[in-house]
């Protein structure tokens, strides 16, 4: 079974001040989706898909402080409260599936607040993952990103799958499978803000990083999704018109 989904989405980021990235820590979004919602929870920000049942994107500020705490794993998979239940995945769809309940946004981001942690595992944050995508190449990015957040103190991520395209369902609520997940990054060093974003298909891959890096620009035109619109209009053309994922 299959359904064609063409997205068209904007996300706005609210800039407190031109600074480091963990200024860029409000969203909203502006979209043409009739079955797109805002959900907001503490640590981050999702913006849902009725119809695919996961999020079109996640986004939150990865601080080097999230990275450390006591906060436990108690894989509490579950729906989130926030979205009605007609339009939620539920356990049963994952359930023998042969799909992992992949994370968009990482149990392991935060590790500094339980509450957060526990938030992570709503089945608004969660995707079907094929197992040697999630456990591998999927882990070693999130695995890279924390190290960005370890060597700035923080980076802008969103996150998501991209749902354009023939999507074969999963399960009675016909979770949609997507092909393709995607990272855009935003950070602040020494050299001003730099951006980069990465693709990776929903499969195993033994490939380097660096083989799924790309633009933002790149990026953009791939999702149709606008992701730092509220830089400057000049930093944010320079900067998310090419990236050097060795500077990073």
């Amino acid at each position: 079974m299959h359904y064609r989904f063409l997205p068209k989405l904007v996300v706005l980021f609210f800039v407190l001040s031109c600074g480091t990235p963990s200024e860029y820590i409000h969203f909203r979004a502006n979209s043409n989706f009739e079955d797109g919602r805002l959900v907001h929870h503490d640590c981050m920000t999702i913006f849902y898909s009725d119809h695919c049942k996961q999020a079109h994107w996640v986004a939150y500020t990865l601080y080097k402080e999230s990275l450390s705490g006591d906060a436990k794993r108690k894989d509490n998979f579950r729906p989130d409260p926030k979205i009605p239940f007609e339009k939620s995945a539920q356990l049963s769809d994952y359930r023998a599936s042969g799909y992992d309940r992949g994370h968009l946004a990482p149990a392991a981001d935060m590790r500094n607040s339980q509450d957060c942690m526990d938030d992570s595992f709503y089945l608004s944050n969660i995707s079907p993952q094929v197992p040697a995508h999630n456990r591998g190449v999927w882990k070693r990015l999130e695995d890279q990103v924390r190290h960005y957040a370890e060597k700035y103190d923080s980076v802008v991520v969103v996150t998501g799958p991209i749902l354009r395209g023939e999507l074969q369902l999963l399960g009675d609520n016909e979770v949609c499978i997507p092909q393709l997940y995607y990272k855009a990054l935003l950070i602040s060093n020494s050299n001003g803000m730099q951006t980069m974003g990465f693709v990776v298909p929903n499969e195993g891959s033994t490939a380097e990083l660096r083989t799924f890096a790309l633009s933002i620009d790149e990026l953009e035109e791939l999702t149709g999704i606008d992701f730092f619109p509220y830089l400057p209009r000049q930093v944010e053309k320079v900067i998310e018109a090419s990236f050097d994922y060795d500077d990073w």
